[in-house]
C-alpha cells in the first residue's frame, strides 16, 4: 500500500534593497537579496501486518530540504558620449543548504559555498541605425530539490532513478558580440562555457539498471544567431530567428564519452491580417531543432507546427484566439547516450498536440 502525502512547497522570501548614486562621472547601483527555498517530500510506502499498516522506510520517499541564498551586488555605469557607454558589476552569492531523511542520520546533506560573479558590457552606436555591443557574464546553476534527493524511484524491480546528495552547482561563462541594424536585424556571435555540468548517468550492474544524476562533464558551445523582424504590406508581421552552434563536451568521470556536434535551430512566426480593419488574423508559427546535444545526450530533431487564428470583437474590446499546437504530431523526444561503453536509447511521445481557445 502506498500512501502519498507528498508536498513539494516552493517558497521564496526575498527582501531587496537598492541604492542608486548618480555622480558626474559614473552612476552606481547596489542591492542585496535573501531567498529561502523550503521543500519536503512525504511519500510513504506501507506494509500490512494483521490490521496495521507499518511504514517501510526503504521504499518511502521522506526528504526535507532547506536552502538559504544570500546575494549582494554593485553595478557601475558610464555614458562617455552619444556613441560609447559601458557597464560593469560584481555580484557575490553565498549558499547554505541542508537536507535529511527523518530518523536517518546517514542521509544528511549539508553544504556551504560562496562565489563572485562579474559582468561587463560595452556598447557603441556610430549612427541611429547601427549599434554594436560586447558583454560578458558569469552565472550559477544550482541543483534542484529532486536532484539532491537520494530516494530511489523504481519503475520495476530491475530499474531505478535517484538523485545525489553531494551534487555541486555548475558555473557558466558567457561572452557575446552582437550587431543590430534598425532594430530589425540582430546578429550575434557568442561562446558559452559550462563547468561541472550535471547529467543522468546510466549503469548496468548485476542485472540492475540505475540512472543517477551526477556532475559529469564540462561543455563549450560556440554559436552564431540571427534575428530578423519585418512588416510586409502593412498586414504581415514576420519574425525569424536561426541559431547555429558547435558544441563539445569534456568528461570528468569515466562513464561519459567525449562528444562534438554541429547543430542548428530556427523559429518562424507569422501574423497576417485578413481584413482591412485588422480584426481577423491568421497565425502560422513553427520551430524546428535539428539534432543537438543536451548534457551528454544526443537528441534527435524536433518539429512543432502551430497554426491558429486571432479575432477582435466589440470595437476590439473582446479578443479571441484559437491555436492548434503540434498540428502534425511531430513533437516527440528521441535520443541516445553512451555510458560505460554501451549505448542507451529512448523514445517518448507525450502527445503534446492540443487545441487552445482563449478570450480576454
Amino acid at each position: 500500500v502506498v500512501r502519498n502525502n507528498s508536498k513539494m512547497n516552493y517558497s521564496i522570501y526575498s527582501g531587496q534593497a537598492d541604492l542608486t548614486l548618480p555622480y558626474k562621472w559614473v552612476s552606481i547601483e547596489t542591492g542585496a537579496k535573501y531567498t529561502l527555498l523550503d521543500n519536503s517530500s512525504n511519500v510513504g510506502y506501507y506494509n500490512l501486518f494483521g490490521t496495521n499498516y507499518i511504514i517501510n522506510p526503504d521504499n518511502s520517499n521522506l526528504f526535507n530540504y532547506k536552502e538559504h541564498n544570500y546575494a549582494a551586488y554593485i553595478s557601475l555605469q558610464k555614458d562617455f558620449n552619444e556613441k560609447w557607454s559601458a557597464k560593469a558589476g560584481f555580484r557575490y552569492e553565498y549558499t547554505s543548504l541542508e537536507g535529511q531523511t527523518p530518523e536517518n542520520e546517514t542521509s544528511e546533506v549539508t553544504d556551504d559555498y560562496g562565489k563572485l560573479f562579474p559582468t561587463a558590457y560595452v556598447s557603441y552606436k556610430p549612427s541611429e541605425n547601427n549599434s554594436l555591443s560586447l558583454n560578458y557574464s558569469k552565472r550559477i546553476d544550482r541543483p534542484g530539490f529532486q536532484s539532491l534527493n537520494p530516494f530511489r524511484w523504481y519503475t520495476n524491480p530491475y530499474m531505478y532513478y535517484t538523485g545525489t546528495p553531494t551534487l555541486k552547482p555548475s558555473f557558466n561563462d558567457n561572452v557575446e558580440l552582437s550587431y543590430t541594424f534598425k532594430n530589425k536585424i540582430t546578429l550575434g556571435l557568442y561562446n558559452q562555457y559550462t563547468k561541472n555540468s550535471t547529467s543522468n548517468i546510466a549503469r548496468l550492474e548485476n542485472g540492475i539498471y540505475s540512472n543517477t544524476i551526477e556532475n559529469s562533464f564540462n561543455q563549450n558551445t560556440t554559436g552564431l544567431r540571427l534575428n530578423y523582424y519585418e512588416t510586409f504590406f502593412k498586414v504581415w508581421d514576420f519574425a525569424f530567428s536561426i541559431n547555429g552552434t558547435y558544441t563539445s563536451t569534456t568528461p570528468t568521470i569515466k562513464e561519459v564519452e567525449s562528444l562534438k556536434m554541429y547543430s542548428m535551430a530556427y523559429t518562424v512566426n507569422n501574423t497576417i491580417a485578413l481584413n482591412n480593419n485588422k480584426a481577423w488574423f491568421l497565425l502560422l508559427n513553427l520551430w524546428h531543432d535539428l539534432r543537438y546535444l543536451y548534457a551528454n545526450i544526443i537528441i534527435q530533431e524536433q518539429l512543432n507546427v502551430s497554426p491558429g487564428v486571432k479575432a477582435s470583437f466589440l470595437d476590439k474590446k473582446l479578443n479571441v484566439s484559437a491555436v492548434l499546437s503540434d498540428a502534425f504530431r511531430t513533437l516527440n523526444s528521441e535520443g541516445y547516450s553512451y555510458n560505460s561503453g554501451y549505448r542507451s536509447e529512448f523514445y517518448n511521445y507525450m502527445d503534446q498536440r492540443r487545441f487552445t481557445l482563449s478570450m480576454s
